[in-house]
């Protein structure tokens, strides 16, 4: 009818994402199990393509290609059904959105076996490998595919009512219904909740043995997940609009982080040979064992084993996103515009890695001192992160100016949070003292420019065809970036407080370090940190630095680009285009790549010597390509 609107929407979608390895892109079978190591046919066995790993130390290149023949493909089945109603100064609409996700990955390193030389038994660990004598030896793991499901529901009403002429208001709520990540396939297992045993509960030894439990759940449900949302826009007088607005918005758990779930045992387990440190060598290409039985990954939860595992929390609350605006624009002439934005967001209940068994700081052997016996390093999704944006913005428009438009933005804006993400390795100096990190987000951009400006030539017709040609109708681009740095961590290389090296453990606070990131150490390759700043902490504690210490170098960037339609027979035009990528040709650099001090003696002396601490060695990904020309043509009809 006029009033009522119906919108109704169905779509799948299917991404595969695979990291494959030169043997399984080109087809060859059977390369590793050709070479006649004795029990390393994990290219055939487990449908694996390539060749064990082989590590040389002492900087040698090594053979092989650990971490590839990753699998991922990631399915989302999506309905959506949306009606509207107009009545009067209403417009109510009401809908539903269901999807249904499903991931499936297989990845685990170390899925071919790996033989690490490391010169013991000749004095150069080239030597060792070309006599085929390793030091140690990891036998193959069987790669199991991990295959996770889930249903994301949304349900929403709302009202966009136009109080007055002058007033607009939007409300309205939604309610987020996503259900538990479930196993597909029924392979993967995780922690109970007092990390004494895994479950499900299983007696197999090998993934190739286990017994899949479909359907099982990794956490607790989440039915809270209640969003309102209000905006209004209000004009003020005939030049100057406020707007304004706020809402509550949630993100699930990626599915990604459940198929970790594989990496436990006895999907993981693997035998490890280690020979003589020095003297006769016993382990071969010919004979990987040695004639020894091995350290063999035995049953997870074995008192004395301590064992690594991954866990889910089971009360994982679904991470929720406050945000708010206001803003305001003023017409100063026509066609110009000035706006004034502010946008704030404070985030809660966001994921990263926990590791719960961390013992306290103290002396002695890590292991006696965890305080879940049964396990050792523990990896746990957890959701208690949080974090706050605070941005202010001024942007100014001029539009269609004989020719001329200007676009010309500038935020301040500052973010806080307390860790990286899980998937990104974000996890906590100190685990039990997550605000302790709250600091510098890695992303934290202070000030940044962008200011575009077009402007097209007049036509020069009445100087005659040929001037029209080559002078006339040309269109000019250029875009402007400048920002600032983004912040970077100071860490130690000594495990001081003495828990097992999980997290970045960071020194003592000096005094304000200086800031020397520039061009002139890029090209000495010396250090831009000032390592005077900081000290190592005392024994059997963590430093006091706050997280991302420091900020690097900051960035600019001009784009240039003129362009020109001509024609070439009634509706068919030539479009010839000029294009310059940091047309300047502004060397930006990187962050230092190596921000960890090195390792310090008892007395707390830092050893510099070969290091490369502090040194900036690249440019960015983002601004960081040097000059580019290009010359482009095309036919438009």
């Amino acid at each position: 009818t006029p009033n009522v609107i119906n919108d109704l929407r169905l779509g799948y979608n299917k991404f595969q994402s695979n990291q494959l390895n030169y043997f399984a892109q080109n087809g060859i079978a059977g390369a590793g199990t050709a070479l006649g190591i004795p029990g390393f046919t994990a290219d055939t066995t487990n449908a694996n393509p390539g060749i064990p790993t082989i590590v040389i130390n002492n900087g040698y290149q090594g053979l092989g290609a650990e971490g590839t023949n990753w699998i991922q493909d990631d399915r989302t089945l999506h309905g959506y059904d949306q009606i509207s109603y107009t009545k009067g100064k209403h417009n109510f609409m009401a809908g539903v959105d269901l999807r249904r996700m499903t991931i499936g990955r297989a990845a685990t390193n170390q899925n071919r076996g790996q033989f690490t030389f490391t010169g013991n038994y000749s004095g150069n660990a080239a030597a060792d490998f070309l006599t085929g004598y390793s030091q140690t030896v990891v036998t193959p793991l069987f790669q199991v595919k991990g295959s996770i499901g889930e249903f994301r529901d949304g349900f929403f009403v709302q009202d966009n009512w136009q109080v007055s002429q002058k007033l607009t208001v939007l409300y309205g709520v939604r309610y987020e219904l996503p259900t538990v990540p479930y196993s597909l396939n029924g392979i993967g297992r995780i922690l109970n909740s007092t990390y004494t045993a895994l479950i499900p509960t299983s007696s197999a030894t090998t993934g190739g043995t286990y017994t899949p439990v479909p359907g099982f759940k990794f956490h607790g449900p989440n039915h809270d997940l209640v969003s309102p949302r209000l905006g209004l826009a209000y004009r003020a007088t005939e030049k100057i609009v406020v707007r304004a607005g706020g809402g509550i918005y949630y993100n699930p758990n990626h599915l990604n982080a459940f198929t970790l779930s594989t990496s436990n045992y006895p999907f993981a387990a693997s035998t490890t040979f280690s020979g003589p440190t020095s003297g006769i060598a016993t382990q071969s290409f010919s004979n990987p064992s040695g004639g020894g039985t091995g350290s063999t990954s035995v049953p997870a939860g074995t008192p004395g084993s301590y064992q690594t595992a991954f866990t889910d929390n089971y009360y994982l609350p679904t991470p929720r996103l406050y945000q708010w605006n206001l803003d305001t624009g003023l017409e100063l002439a026509k066609g110009s515009a000035l706006e004034f934005q502010y946008l704030g967001s404070h985030g809660i209940h966001l994921d990263h890695s926990l590791y719960p068994n961390q013992p306290l700081p103290g002396p002695g052997t890590v292991n006696p001192r965890r305080p879940y016996q049964l396990f050792g390093q523990i990896r746990q999704i957890q959701n208690d992160g949080l974090s706050t944006y605070n941005g202010l913005t001024v942007v100014f428009r001029q539009r269609a100016f004989h020719g001329l438009d200007v676009n010309l933005g500038y935020t301040w804006s500052h973010t806080l949070d307390t860790s990286n993400d899980a998937n990104g390795g974000g996890t906590p100096m100190i685990q039990y003292n997550l605000k302790a990190d709250y600091g510098d987000a890695n992303w934290d951009i202070r000030s940044r420019f962008v200011g575009t400006v077009t402007y097209a030539m007049p036509s020069l017709a009445r100087f005659g065809h040929l001037t029209d040609t080559l002078a006339g109708g040309w269109h000019a681009n250029t875009i402007v970036t400048i920002q600032g740095g983004q912040p970077f961590n100071i860490g130690i290389t000594n495990d001081q407080a003495n828990v097992g090296g999980i997290g970045t453990q960071r020194p003592n606070y000096v005094n304000a370090p200086r800031f020397t990131c520039g061009k002139a150490q890029y090209i000495a390759k010396t250090s831009c940190i000032d390592a005077s700043a900081y000290a190592l902490p005392a024994l059997y504690t963590f430093g006091n630095t706050h997280r991302n210490d420091q900020r690097g170098p900051g960035a600019a960037n001009t784009n240039l680009s003129v362009f020109k339609d001509f024609a070439v027979w009634e509706s068919v035009r030539l479009q010839f285009r000029a294009e310059a990528f940091n047309v300047f040709n502004h060397a930006n650099l990187a962050n230092p790549g190596n921000t960890t001090l090195p390792t310090a003696s008892a007395a707390g002396v830092f050893n510099f010597t070969g290091s490369t601490f502090g040194q900036v060695t690249a440019t960015p990904t983002f601004l960081g390509d040097p000059r580019i020309l290009q010359l482009a043509g095309k036919i438009n009809f």
